[in-house]
């Protein structure tokens, strides 16, 4: 047989050698550990003795006024090679005799520093020495307390001093531990020679009976299970690894196998499997992670929830296929302007999370900014431009919450709170729960306002700026809630859209405004109507034959309806935009473009829509008197709609002076709080008798319906 330095033959001989070493190296240890706590004892009690004799001696000799004799008891202690150090203390601690004259007259935390005070303080008043080992247990220091008398001329009891003694057992260690060290070698070569007697034994009987476990071990590799142990074949150790090696490769491949299949489980539970990104198991997990190491660190964080404003409309409009895309571009946006450390994931829908470590509220910010930056630019897919906005809710630990799911909560409701106001994004605020409270009060009852009839639509007049005629008026739906009385649109109307109630709520707006409208006109007024349609109104496919048949009901031509929409709800899907309002053109109905200048129309695209007004929104003209941007702003746009041949109506005018500069930049209509408030039907009748503005009609225009915010 061919000597293997890794044959079984080696391996058991250098184990045995290997145990003999560990085993001498463990005596040795114990030993020494053992002789150690014996000797130190023993240092201990032969330092008791001797302090007990030194006392009694020491307090005969103070007692007798013997100083020089009290000297030669402690200076020749320096002597002892175990001892440092020797002093005597008077009841100050101030040395009065030590085994080093110049430590005389100096405090004893002066000489040694580290001194225990505590335990002194308890010699004094307990009058018992004690013996202790320092924290390397390599001295001992003894404290006993000596009467020192009352000093000349003193009636108070005896005064206490300490005599403290380092006694040094480095030495005495050392010469015990060369003791036992001779004792461990002679132990170590004994199970040498042991080894090597059991290393034969192991030789002429376990190698053999491992060769017949090879020999099976190749053949069971090979398939057989049939196989039977023999006695034939060399290298037992190395055939014994090439069989093993054999069946640890099929386990291994068998194992990757599974091991890819788990982790592809586990990509699969913890991301979304759309846009790859985590998902709200995962977030929440991170989210649980980064607050235990806030925490420790004494740090923020910041979560942040969004929700893509428009994303309903693509969906309904274009399917969910087109939808789907869109949110996969969203996700590829947000993971290329976050930081790596960041964490994106989507919740569900078109809802996404961002957790921010170590982010307080402005870094929160200013991420929130760029994500909203990042959607201003337009999705590109499969033929369509798409645009879409978010609204990003902001909660922060600790600030807002100690755990998880309240920051999930609180930025969820931070999240709505920016929906609601179109910021784009909102803080959480304490505020916002109440306020997330009623909105949630009001969805429950608001989907029962209009069968219970609690809704009204009152009616704002717009008046012709050139001959100041009442040509139109806009009509505001208000909610008369029984417990909050009064309910303006901004708190109602963006719930109906949330819950899908704004096309009954759009179907109520138009019948009223229509029914109205007839009345009018059956009283000698002929004054058109016009409603104002959602977003959510423009993908709904029988929205030209709705319409068609309730002006065919209240027997009002299609010419003496208007209908406004905003440029968001035009530009979210503008070819279906286009088509819609192409038939109800062709109709007869008349449509303008609300809210103008607070979206993003593009100038190219305006011109093809089949509009005949523009409603220049309220921002620009409250202050265009005083803020010289947004008279340019009213300038241009009237300019450029007189261009497009195109009528504008200026909104929120409030003051003459506002009347006055329309008038000048030949606006067409006006419309604010200058000329009249949103009036209920019969205060709008009471106020057209006594109103300095008299009825007139332009041509083409009308009442303007409406159950947008005013």
């Amino acid at each position: 047989m061919s000597p293997v330095f890794f044959s079984l033959r080696f391996i058991i001989p250098l184990l045995l050698l290997l145990f003999a070493v560990i085993w001498g190296m463990y005596t040795l240890s114990h030993n020494t550990r053992a002789e150690t706590v014996k000797l130190e004892e023993a240092a201990r009690l032969r330092l008791v003795q001797e302090m007990t004799e030194l006392q009694r001696e020491l307090e005969h000799l103070l007692a007798r006024g013997d100083q020089a004799g009290v000297q030669l008891e402690i200076t020749p202690m320096g002597s002892d090679p175990d001892l440092r150090y020797a002093l005597l203390s008077d009841d100050q601690d101030r040395i009065l005799y030590a085994t080093r004259r110049d430590w005389v007259g100096q405090t004893m935390q002066e000489v040694f520093p580290a001194i225990n005070t505590k335990l002194i303080a308890e010699a004094k008043q307990t009058l018992t020495g004690a013996v202790l080992l320092s924290d390397d247990r390599n001295s001992l220091m003894g404290y006993y307390p000596i009467l020192l008398g009352a000093r000349q001329g003193e009636l108070r009891p005896n005064r206490v001093g300490i005599l403290f003694i380092l006694n040094d057992l480095s030495a005495s260690k050392l010469a015990a531990l060369r003791g036992v060290e001779g004792e461990a070698l002679k132990s170590i070569l004994i199970l040498m020679v042991l080894s090597g007697l059991l290393a034969l034994i192991f030789h002429f009987t376990l190698t053999r009976r491992v060769a017949k476990v090879v020999r099976a071990t190749e053949r069971l590799a090979a398939g057989d299970l049939s196989a039977q142990t023999g006695l034939s074949g060399n290298d037992e150790l190395a055939r014994i690894g090439q069989a093993f090696d054999q069946m640890a490769r099929k386990i291994e491949a068998d194992n990757l196998r599974l091991q890819e299949g788990r982790l592809l489980l586990e990509h699969q539970a913890l991301h979304d499997v759309l846009t790859d990104l985590p998902n709200r198991a995962l977030i929440e997990d991170r989210l649980q992670q980064a607050i235990l190491s806030a925490k420790r660190q004494a740090r923020s964080l910041a979560l942040l929830i969004m929700d893509l404003d428009g994303f309903k409309e693509v969906n309904d409009t274009l399917g969910h296929h087109m939808g789907d895309l869109l949110l996969q571009q969203v996700a590829v946006r947000l993971q290329n302007i976050l930081r790596k450390s960041d964490t994106v994931a989507r919740l569900g829908g078109d809802e996404f999370a961002v957790l921010l470590p170590s982010a307080d509220a402005e870094k929160a910010v200013l991420a929130a900014r760029k994500i909203l930056d990042a959607l201003k630019s337009p999705f590109p897919i499969q033929g369509h431009i798409l645009d879409i906005g978010g609204s990003i809710g902001i909660a922060l630990f600790p600030t807002h919450g100690a755990d998880g799911t309240t920051l999930v909560r609180r930025a969820d409701v931070a999240m709505y709170v920016a929906k609601r106001a179109s910021t784009g994004f909102a803080i959480y605020d304490s505020e916002h729960d109440q306020h997330s409270m009623a909105q949630l009060a009001l969805t429950g009852e608001f989907s029962h306002a209009i069968e219970n009839q609690q809704l009204a639509l009152y009616y704002q007049p717009k008046i012709d700026l050139k001959s100041g005629c009442l040509v139109s008026a806009e009509a505001l739906a208000r909610w008369h809630h029984p417990q909050h009385g009064l309910i303006m649109p901004d708190k109602f109307i963006p719930l109906a859209e949330r819950t899908g109630l704004i096309k009954p709520l759009t179907q109520w707006g138009l019948n009223t405004a229509l029914r109205q409208c007839a009345s009018w006109r059956e009283a000698g007024l002929d004054l058109s109507v016009a409603v104002n349609l959602s977003a959510r109104n423009l993908p709904e496919p029988q929205l030209a034959e709705n319409i068609a048949r309730m002006l065919e009901n209240w027997n009002v031509p299609a010419g003496w309806l208007e209908l406004e929409i905003t440029e968001s709800a035009i530009m979210t899907d503008p070819v279906r935009a286009l088509n819609i309002l192409t038939r109800l053109d062709a109709m007869g109905v008349r449509l303008a473009i609300d809210d103008f200048g607070t979206g993003y129309s593009s100038l190219s695209y305006l011109k093809k829509l089949p509009v005949d007004t523009i409603k220049i929104d309220k921002s620009f003209v409250m202050h265009m008197s005083t803020d010289k941007n947004d008279e340019v702003i009213v300038r241009s746009t009237i300019d450029l709609a007189h261009n497009l041949g195109l009528r504008v109506v200026a909104e929120g005018v409030e003051r003459q002076e506002a009347w006055e500069m329309l008038n000048e930049l030949d606006c067409d209509m006006a419309q604010g709080y200058y000329i009249s408030q949103a009036l209920a039907p019969m205060e709008f009748a009471a106020w057209l008798k006594d109103s300095p503005w008299r009825v007139g009609i332009l041509a083409g225009t009308g009442i303007t319906a409406g159950i947008n915010p005013g």
